[in-house]
């Protein structure tokens, strides 16, 4: 029990859900029942294990906790209760996000050994988790162990993508749902990888490098204020001018973590860069941006263009690759650019 807000949820109580909460007395400080709760679907469940984690719903407006961590039916069971009652996405308190990324982790080995999955559950599975370490990294202290947890997938990535020629139609479709610095961050990274081993690069520390780079390469928005990443309208000038700082920040913050490389540290401080010297935060031109900062470059405009957003509709995959090629004309290099919708042409 947390903060004294759980109850313990009851079948009887599926028609109190989507309810909203008591409203406070006038003067009454509000606090708001979800914090410290975060968001996990429940495709990312194991279905030959009893979940370790305790799992909550919404119940008037509150978190009710579903079922206790290590007890109850195994995971299939819970998958398909659940569904049945509607809930997709469920929650887990933040206390136990690394007991949950550790089921994550296995189970992303377990789906990866089963040549029967579709790439839709590897995407599910894949986002789940990874949208959740990338929240942790970006809100919380950005420790050595965090990283290492993001190393570990992305490796998982790099090592299996060829295997999985179905995952990339699942990922282009995930993307144009919502856009969310952590979700963003897991398109930027996937995406990267893919054009990469599409255009014929087959190292495998640079390319665990450059996925790394995209999954962390807004690292520098953890100083700006969450009011200005999420506004929905034009930000004035001066909100420009901090926003247009988070690629050197990102590259600052990523100097104090001992397990990144230089490639990874590039991708950061580059993304934002475009071969014409338009980019930020050095105006740099084609030349005198690595191959990672052009690769990056490519896929998070891709990503942001494609993505559903407060003030504006996702772009469809070609309207985004059409805007790309003509409004942003000379901002990226062609090269890789054509390699992409080539990439994307065969998804």
């Amino acid at each position: 029990m947390r903060d004294g807000l759980e109850t313990r949820v009851s079948e009887g109580d599926a028609d109190t859900e989507g309810l909203q909460g008591d409203i406070a007395p006038p003067g009454e400080i509000v606090v708001d029942p979800w914090t410290g709760y975060v968001p996990v679907d429940i495709s990312s469940f194991s279905k030959l294990v009893v979940p370790n984690f305790d799992i909550y719903i919404p119940v008037r407006g509150r978190p009710v906790l579903y079922s206790e961590a290590g007890t109850g039916p195994a995971g299939w069971q819970v998958i398909r209760r659940l569904r049945d009652r509607g809930h997709g996405t469920v929650y887990i308190h933040s206390s136990q996000r690394e007991v949950y990324l550790d089921h994550i982790q296995e189970y992303l080995e377990e789906v990866l050994s089963d040549r029967s999955a579709d790439g839709n559950k590897l995407a599910s599975v894949l986002y789940s988790g990874t949208t959740n370490l990338v929240q942790k990294i970006f809100e919380e202290t950005v420790t050595g162990q965090a990283i290492q947890r993001a190393q570990d997938i992305v490796s998982t990535i790099v090592d299996n993508i060829y295997n999985w020629k179905d995952i990339l139609p699942s990922v282009v479709g995930l993307v144009s749902h919502h856009y969310y610095t952590y979700t963003h961050s897991v398109n930027v990274a996937v995406f990267s990888i893919a054009l990469a081993q599409h255009m014929g690069i087959s190292e495998m520390a640079f390319l665990k490098e450059l996925g790394l780079g995209g999954l962390l390469h807004d690292l520098g928005k953890r100083r700006i204020d969450r009011s200005i990443l999420d506004k929905p309208g034009p930000l004035s000038n001066s909100e420009w001018s901090l926003v247009r700082q988070h690629p050197a920040w990102g590259k600052d913050l990523s100097c104090d973590v001992a397990h990144l490389g230089d490639v990874s540290r590039r991708a950061i401080l580059e993304h934002h860069e475009r071969c014409d010297g338009s980019g930020y935060p050095e105006g740099a031109s084609r030349a005198d941006i690595s191959l990672e900062g052009r690769i990056i470059a490519v896929a998070d405009v891709y990503s942001a263009l494609s993505s559903k957003r407060a003030y504006k509709d996702a772009a469809r995959p070609f309207r985004a690759l059409e805007m790309m090629k003509g409004e942003m004309k000379g901002a990226f290099d062609p090269e890789v650019f054509r390699e992409f919708v080539l990439l994307l042409g065969g998804a």
